[in-house]
C-alpha cells in the first residue's frame, strides 16, 4: 500500500539527483482527496457536477503525486486513441512534407498526433502501412494512395474505420480532397496563350508506364485532361512528353520556331528544365517559357521566379484533417471539398 511518500522520492544517494517516479492511480488520489473516484474522473476530465474548491484540491493533489492519465486504458474503454495515421508517397517533395506539416498542426489543435508511414509510391509497402496502422487502433485514415481498384475499395471498407484521401481519388466511397486540377491546368493553358505563346507543349509523368503498373494517378490525368482541353480551346498543337527526357526537351527548344512554351505537371520537372537551360545556354524566358504545377516554397529562391499552380496547400491539409475528424465523431453527410486554387506569378513567361 503505498502514500505520498512514493511520489517523487530522492535519493539522497543519488549524486546525479535522479529522481524515481511511480504511476499514480485515480484510486490513490481519491483515498489522499477524501472523495469517491467519481468525483476525482470528474475533476481530472474538467466535468460538472463538483465543487470549485473540491476540483482545485483533487488537481493540486494529482500535480503533487505526479498524476499521468493512462492513455491505454482510456483508449481501451472510449475506442479512441487521438491518433490518426497518414499514409503519403514521400517528404521530398515540399508538397508533401508542407502538406503534412499542416495536418499535423490542425490535428494537434485538436489534441489529435498523427502516425506517419512513407510508401515510395509502392503498392505493396502502402497495404502494409495500413495494416500497420488499423492494428495500432487509429481513429482514421488520411491516405495519399497510389493503389486503386475495387478490392482495395473493399478492404478499406472492411476496417470499418474514417478514410480521407488526398490528390489521388480511389473511389466516391471516400471522402476526397483535392483541387479541380483539370480545370486549373486548363486555364494555365489558357494564361500562357494569352501572353503569346503559340507553342505549348506538356512535361508529364512516365504516362504509359504509370498505366502499365496499374498505379493511382488519377490527380496527374486531371491534369493532362485539362491541358488537353486547353489546347483544343485555344486551337493549339498538342505535344506531351511522358517522363523527363533531356534530349527531347532540348530539342523541343531548339526546334521549335516561334514563341514556344512548356508547362509541367509539377514544379520539380520545372525546376530541372531550369536547370537543363542554363547548361546549355538557353534563356528563361526569352529562349522558352516555364510553368510548373504545385508552387513549392522552394521556388520563391529561384531565379528567374517561375509561374506555377499555387494549389493552396494550408486549405488542403485543414479541410482534409478536419473532414476525419467529422467522421470520427460520427457525422455522415461530410462530402468532398474541392480546393480553389490559382496561377502563381513569376517571371518565366
Amino acid at each position: 500500500h503505498r502514500d505520498l511518500h512514493s511520489f517523487p522520492t530522492r535519493r539522497s544517494s543519488d549524486l546525479s539527483r535522479r529522481y524515481v517516479y511511480m504511476s499514480v492511480s485515480i484510486k490513490e488520489i481519491a483515498r489522499m482527496c477524501g472523495v469517491s473516484e467519481g468525483t476525482v474522473d470528474r475533476a481530472l476530465n474538467n466535468r460538472s457536477g463538483i465543487k470549485e474548491e473540491t476540483k482545485k484540491r483533487i488537481l493540486e493533489t494529482a500535480e503533487k503525486m505526479n498524476y499521468h492519465p493512462n492513455h491505454l486504458a482510456k483508449s481501451l474503454a472510449t475506442g479512441c486513441t487521438k491518433t490518426i495515421g497518414v499514409v503519403c508517397f514521400n517528404i521530398i517533395d515540399s508538397f508533401f512534407s508542407s502538406l503534412i506539416e499542416v495536418i499535423e498542426n490542425t490535428a494537434k489543435e485538436q489534441g489529435y498526433f498523427i502516425m506517419l508511414i512513407l510508401t515510395k509510391n509502392d503498392k505493396e509497402k502502402e497495404l502494409e502501412a495500413i495494416k500497420y496502422l488499423t492494428e495500432r487502433k487509429v481513429d482514421g485514415l488520411i491516405l495519399f494512395p497510389a493503389v486503386k481498384g475495387s478490392s482495395y475499395v473493399n478492404m478499406l471498407k472492411r476496417l470499418d474505420i474514417p478514410v480521407v484521401t488526398i490528390y489521388n481519388r480511389i473511389s466516391d466511397d471516400f471522402v476526397h480532397i483535392d483541387t479541380d486540377c483539370a480545370s486549373i491546368m486548363r486555364e494555365a493553358v489558357s494564361f500562357i496563350h494569352s501572353k503569346g505563346y503559340d507553342t505549348i507543349a506538356y512535361l508529364d509523368i512516365d504516362f504509359p508506364k504509370a498505366v502499365s503498373e496499374n498505379k493511382n494517378i488519377y490527380s496527374f490525368q486531371e491534369r493532362r485532361k485539362g491541358y488537353v482541353s486547353g489546347i483544343e480551346e485555344c486551337g493549339l498543337k498538342e505535344i506531351i512528353f511522358d517522363g523527363f527526357d533531356k534530349d527531347s526537351i532540348l530539342e523541343y527548344i531548339s526546334v521549335t520556331s516561334g514563341k514556344k512554351a512548356l508547362l509541367c505537371a509539377y514544379d520539380t520537372f520545372a525546376v530541372r528544365v531550369l536547370g537543363i537551360c542554363r547548361q546549355n545556354g538557353y534563356k528563361v524566358p526569352s529562349d522558352i517559357g516555364l510553368m510548373g504545377y504545385n508552387n513549392m516554397d522552394v521556388l520563391r529562391d529561384i531565379y528567374p521566379r517561375l509561374y506555377s499552380v499555387d494549389c493552396n496547400i494550408r486549405e488542403i491539409g485543414r479541410i482534409a484533417f478536419e473532414s476525419l475528424l467529422a467522421q470520427i465523431k460520427g457525422r455522415t453527410d461530410v462530402s468532398d471539398s474541392m480546393i480553389e486554387c490559382s496561377i502563381s506569378y513569376g517571371e518565366s513567361l
